[in-house]
């Protein structure tokens, strides 16, 4: 279901969320989460400034990208549209906020860390305490391994890269590419 969360979530009370500030966030970080628990991912942030980058990337691409991971992780998948080049904070808390989740996993907000991870593992942790974070990564020093690590099951590495091959504008672009091609899959929660 694509739309506005602040017009679909309506009181919703879903077992279990993923929140991922950007599209590929799930598979990058929280693949071994996603195939274990099943939750249901929500993507919050619409892609706007890629479509500045050279070469462009558009929303349209990563959010077709985001639904062939999902269905690769077996979750189902929520994308939002709030923008990320002007992200509207206090309406993302809003929506957020009617979600009634047993379980939420949310990025670990860090020094250094992108501001929309360190905003939205932020907003998770004041609206649920039961709230886990995924490691990420910090400008400074790359892929961050806070936490204690996840043991991925038999089978869950080829998955995750399997999700990871769907982010072909990512896994392309010279912006991100040391993500998808140099980075080691392992993931870490806390």
């Amino acid at each position: 279901m694509t739309g506005s969360g602040a017009l679909w979530a309506t009181g919703s009370s879903v077992p279990d969320i993923y929140i991922a500030p950007h599209n590929d966030d799930d598979a990058l970080f929280g693949a071994y989460v996603c195939l274990r628990y099943k939750p249901k991912i929500i993507t919050v942030l619409r892609s706007f400034v890629e479509a500045g980058w050279n070469p462009p990337v558009t929303h349209e691409t990563r959010e077709l990208e985001s639904a062939a991971a999902a269905k690769v992780l077996g979750c189902e998948h929520e994308q939002w549209r709030f923008p990320d080049n002007a992200p509207d904070w206090e309406e993302i808390t809003g929506t957020l906020r009617k979600y009634k989740p047993r379980r939420v996993w949310a990025p670990l907000p860090e020094d250094g860390g992108h501001p929309h991870h360190n905003a939205i593992g932020s907003i998770a942790g004041v609206l649920w305490p039961q709230t886990a974070y995924y490691s990420t990564y910090t400008h400074a020093h790359g892929k961050t391994t806070a936490g204690w690590q996840v043991i991925p099951r038999k089978g869950w590495e080829e998955r995750k890269r399997e999700a990871m091959a769907c982010y072909v504008s990512q896994a392309t672009h010279p912006q991100c590419a040391v993500a998808f091609s140099e980075w080691a899959i392992d993931e870490y929660l806390s």
